[in-house]
């Protein structure tokens, strides 16, 4: 033992002198950073300095519960904690400053150098991602996420390795934490949060949303209901419980809800968020008339900070249409990533492509990863950072200009970052971003043999599923029945186009039918796959998978009618939408001017 006894002053001194320590005398800092643990046992540094003395003595069991503790304690520590938030919330540049200041104060923390690693594995820095991995190992060995980070940034450069390095990294993308161990572990995170700072709203709605994705709806709703005690005026909290199927409003919250809405005064978003659960809440009680009166002033409050231009999706329609020619892709034959990997279920939001990638996914040769970014990011890169479709950039003429390499790398660009997602071994994944049929012709410039599946639904039921739902971001044209009008119907003229430049390329699914005949209809898009019937698709409700999208609690139980006709309450409100939908709702499911396909 050392000749200098235990610090029993304050906590920095203490865990100072463990550090000095541990160079020389292990048993000594185990000593020291036990003195400290007995006075506060939250302390995550005297775990990690204990784990490292513990190892250094060969104590490698003891060691492995002293690391476990640190990294759980570190990730509630507010700085690492609002990086995880971030990540989920796919702010890597917040979370990186974030976690960079959290190490240059700790630079053992594991749990940040595996967060940080994860940032930049997102953003295609492989070889910074494997040296943060490597000293994240080197500190808790033992850390069964870092393994399967390296595990699945391993996967990725296998995929690379035909190819230069300097092509990777041009295409980098943000994106945040995906995959389901993500969520198990966050429900243990939330634990340890909600205990140690009960007064913060947010940790309560943050914690219950956690809990509706892995499917534990009731207490997914006791914890939105925890957060009204820390703040009753909360519209994100009232909205959550509001979205919650299994939830109902009893008539003392609808009071509440009436008076809270009523206020003049608050930040709008709190506001329309208020409107939004006050409608859903008058819908059950069967107020209709008031309920579509207050998604309209929810949808106006939401709609101030919104900048969108349907004037703009249009003309991205119309330079789409007269670039994607026969020509176009003629003299691009052979050109882009040959993978047959990608599965793409795009179409309008609430049209039920969440339904279909839970069918898909639940086959043995397909993987659900959600909705990736990765495919509007690229956009994005060729836009100069605008966003394609919604905004008027560079990006088709771009692209149009492109050497036949340089498609063939945005393709590989895409299957790299996809890779990192994937937590299987399965043949095939799907992307179910909604919104990626603003980039058809890119997808299938890039990933010339990727499936394309549109989703699609009844537009009135489609459009009033969407305006009934408030977005945290994105989906703006939803905020206005015009513009959501406008927008469906821009997306039909882009499908069409490609239906006949390319008949049968894309397979559509129609909301309808699914849901009448179930089994057929997925007998007939397996077989469009070139996949097997399986019954587990048939029996989809029944997987475990984390769902994060507004659909997660209707793809845990057996399709239904439940959803299709609840538009017709609304009937009377929705000229300015009809309007601008045109013939299309008359034609639907075939579109004006093209055969019945």
């Amino acid at each position: 033992m050392s000749d200098l006894p235990p610090v029993w002053g304050s906590k920095e001194e203490a865990l100072a002198n463990a550090r000095r320590l541990l160079a020389y005398d292990p048993n000594a800092s185990i000593e020291q950073a036990e003195v400290v643990i007995a006075r506060d046992p939250d302390s995550s540094e005297a775990y990690r300095l204990l784990g490292m003395a513990l190892r250094r003595l060969g104590r490698v069991e003891e060691a492995s519960r002293a690391e476990e503790n640190a990294i759980a304690l570190a990730m509630i520590e507010p700085k690492l904690f609002e990086a995880m938030m971030a990540m989920t919330e796919q702010n890597l540049p917040k979370a990186e400053r974030l976690l960079r200041e959290r190490l240059r104060d700790h630079p053992d923390d594991a749990a940040a150098l595996r967060m940080l690693a994860e940032v930049a594995a997102r953003t295609g820095h492989f070889d910074a991602a494997e040296r943060l991995i490597g000293q994240a190992l080197t500190v808790a060995p033992s850390f069964t996420a870092v393994r399967n980070l390296l595990s699945a940034v391993q996967r990725v450069r296998d995929r690379e390795k035909d190819e230069p390095s300097t092509q990777r990294s041009s295409v980098a993308l943000d994106d945040g934490l995906s995959g389901e161990e993500i969520y198990v572990d966050a429900v243990k995170l939330y634990d340890r949060v909600v205990a140690q700072f009960p007064e913060r709203t947010e940790n309560w709605i943050s914690y219950g949303y956690v809990l509706r994705i892995i499917g534990r709806q009731d207490d997914a709703l006791e914890k939105f209901r925890r957060a009204l005690v820390a703040q009753p005026s909360s519209g994100e909290a009232w909205w959550a419980i509001a979205d919650l199927k299994a939830a109902r409003f009893t008539k003392e919250d609808l009071a509440t809800l009436t008076s809270l809405a009523a206020g003049a005064d608050g930040p709008a978003t709190n506001l329309s968020q208020l409107n939004f659960a006050l409608a859903r809440a008058l819908e059950q009680f069967g107020n209709y008339k008031d309920a579509f009166t207050h998604y309209v002033e929810g949808n106006r409050l939401r709609a101030l900070s919104s900048t969108h231009d349907p004037d703009a999706v249009s003309r991205h329609v119309d330079r789409s249409i007269a670039l994607f020619d026969k020509e176009f892709f003629h003299r691009r034959d052979g050109a882009g990533d040959a993978t047959r990997d990608p599965i793409f279920v795009l179409g309008m939001p609430r049209a039920g492509s969440t339904l279909v990638e839970q069918i898909l996914s639940s086959h043995p040769a397909i993987e659900g990863v959600s909705e990736l970014p990765d495919l509007p990011g690229l956009a994005n890169w060729l836009g100069n950072g605008k966003e394609a479709g919604f905004e008027d950039t560079p990006y088709l003429e771009k692209l149009a200009a492109l050497p036949i390499q340089e498609l063939q790398r945005l393709g590989r660009g895409y299957i790299w970052n996809s890779g990192l997602r994937r937590r299987s071994m399965k043949p095939f994944f799907v992307d179910k971003m909604p919104n990626n049929w603003l980039h058809l012709g890119l997808l299938l410039a890039i990933l010339p043999n990727a499936k394309i599946i549109d989703a699609r639904r009844h537009p009135l039921a489609c459009c009033v599923s969407n305006f009934r739902q408030y977005y945290a971001k994105g989906q703006e044209f939803s905020y206005d029945l015009k513009h959501m009008g406008r927008f469906y119907a821009d997306y039909v003229r882009m499908m069409a186009h490609f239906d006949e430049l390319m008949p049968g390329r894309i397979y559509r699914v129609v909301h309808e039918d699914l849901v009448e005949q179930p089994e057929s209809q997925i007998r007939k898009l397996l077989a469009h796959l070139d996949l097997p019937f399986d019954t587990q698709c048939l029996r989809f409700y029944e997987s475990k998978r984390a769902v994060g999208t507004a659909s997660s609690e209707q793809v845990r139980r057996p399709i239904n009618r439940e959803g299709l006709d609840q538009w017709r309450a609304f009937e009377p409100w929705l000229g300015p939408l009809k309007d601008a939908l045109g013939p299309i709702v008359d034609f639907y499911p075939a579109v004006p001017g093209m055969s019945d396909r």
